[in-house]
């Protein structure tokens, strides 16, 4: 697509919006477009239907997409950074390598069976009361077990979730944990 027609394309959103504020407009549909690269900064994609769409590698810093549905869309190595994804549809999108920093994710309505390897995955309120994946839970579990903690009561917690962190589909690449003998945790190829 090229800047006309992505011009074009938000123009054309801009009207749907203002047609859904009034009560006139069914839906704004965007399935499966490629947008790859696109230059979506500051953008205002509410409630979009982006289903499907690629994404990829492109730039949705501070995008409005509260309510967009963005199932099976490839958002993989685009910038998120400050963008509002409250109330999105994200199941089975793919994140890999996107940046997600101060993005606010949330009430999504499903970020579930999702790919985040390799991305700036946010830990701060806007995050707080996802839906999510077993997967994405053991992910994180792999990587709060790994983590270097001063507490011992941190240490007993990380040795308590061990089983769950080799649970992370990527222990074969990252190694599984365990107990050494000195007590402290370590991957099972050290």
């Amino acid at each position: 697509m090229n800047k006309e027609e992505l011009s074009e394309k938000l123009r054309k959103h801009k009207e749907w919006l203002d047609d859904y504020r009034r009560g006139n407009a069914d839906y704004s549909d965007s399935r499966r477009a490629n947008l790859s690269g696109a230059n979506l900064s500051g953008a205002n994609l509410s409630r979009a239907n982006l289903s499907g769409a690629n994404l990829s590698g492109a730039n949705l810093s501070g995008a409005n997409l509260y309510g967009a549905d963005l199932s099976r869309a490839n958002l993989s190595r685009a910038n998120l950074s400050g963008a509002n994804l409250s109330g999105a549809n994200l199941s089975r999108a793919d994140l890999y390598g996107a940046i997600l920093v101060n993005v606010n994710i949330n009430k999504c309505l499903n970020f579930d069976k999702i790919s985040l390897d390799f991305s700036a995955f946010p830990l701060h309120c806007g995050s707080i009361g996802i839906t999510c994946s077993d997967g994405l839970i053991y992910q994180l579990i792999y990587h709060i077990c790994t983590a270097k903690v001063e507490s011992d009561d941190i240490k007993q917690i990380q040795k308590d979730l061990i089983g769950f962190a080799n649970k992370f589909h990527r222990v074969g690449e990252c190694g599984s944990l365990r107990v050494d003998e000195t007590g402290n945790i370590c991957r099972g190829d050290k």
